[in-house]
């Protein structure tokens, strides 16, 4: 690896660099006190394989800087272009009104708000993805982040780098972050995951457990495997719960 010195300088011209990468919207790179990179951290939109950003990250640094970084020190966060695309982007907070202080008994005037149940929402719309990212190291990390309207649920899950583990972990946490959205007395578990060929395309089938009381109910979806094989494990569980959930919300909401 070629040496620096003390003269960082690169680092900005380096990250401007690795933005012009297609899909990629920003970039960090964390280096040492010997000048040395410790992590690439890029944040990208969800229309490529992140295993493809990744090798272009290193080319990209080998062709410009004649830097070899190891590929598990580069981490590809994906989001969905929009609203929340960017990495520092939060939901907008709800307005409130402004306290009036000189006149507390209008305050009584206002309808008393209506007490909302927690984690669970009072009304579940169609759940989406947000975003996905898998870290690799010494293990494996998955984060999804899904949105029900204007809240946003975030499960991680963490395990052994093996091969094929990804797809468990994913949808392990994207099952955690429904769970944020669901009261005590309901609960999903993973059951099982894979990828099977049908009419000649790649599908991911998934099987849910909706475990309430004693009671367990198997919900099943799928999801086509086209470009971004983690986002699919994410569309293929929420293709199994959202129809579900939905008629819970609204049965809920009914009583």
């Amino acid at each position: 690896m070629e040496q620096h010195d003390n003269d960082n300088s690169w680092v900005q011209d380096a990250e401007n660099w690795i933005c012009q990468i297609k899909d990629v919207r920003q970039c960090k790179i964390d280096l040492d006190n010997a000048g040395e990179v410790v992590g690439v951290h890029v944040v990208a939109a969800m229309d490529r394989d992140p295993k493809q950003i990744v090798r272009d990250v290193e080319g990209l640094l080998k062709a410009r800087l004649d830097l070899d970084i190891f590929y598990k020190k580069i981490g590809v966060v994906q989001v969905v272009d929009g609203e929340s695309s960017h990495l520092n982007q939060k939901a907008a907070p709800v307005p409130v009104s402004k306290p009036i202080s000189s006149k507390p008994t209008q305050i009584s005037k206002q309808p008393p708000a209506k007490p909302v149940a927690r984690p669970a929402p009072a009304v579940i719309s169609r759940l989406v993805c947000e975003s996905v990212s898998v870290r690799s190291g010494r293990n494996l990390s998955a984060e999804v982040e899904l949105k029900n309207g204007d809240e946003s649920f975030t499960g991680i899950c963490k395990g052994s780098n093996s091969t094929g583990n990804d797809l468990m972990l994913v949808a392990s946490a994207s099952v955690s972050a429904l769970n944020k959205l669901l009261d005590g007395d309901m609960e999903l578990a993973l059951s099982e995951i894979r990828e099977a060929n049908v009419s000649g395309d790649k599908v991911l089938l998934v099987a849910i457990e909706l475990i309430s009381g004693r009671k367990i109910e198997k919900l099943y979806g799928t999801c086509a495997i086209q470009r971004n094989l983690h986002q699919a494990v994410v569309y293929s569980v929420l293709d199994a719960v959202n129809r579900k959930l939905s008629v819970i919300s609204n049965m809920g909401t009914a009583g």
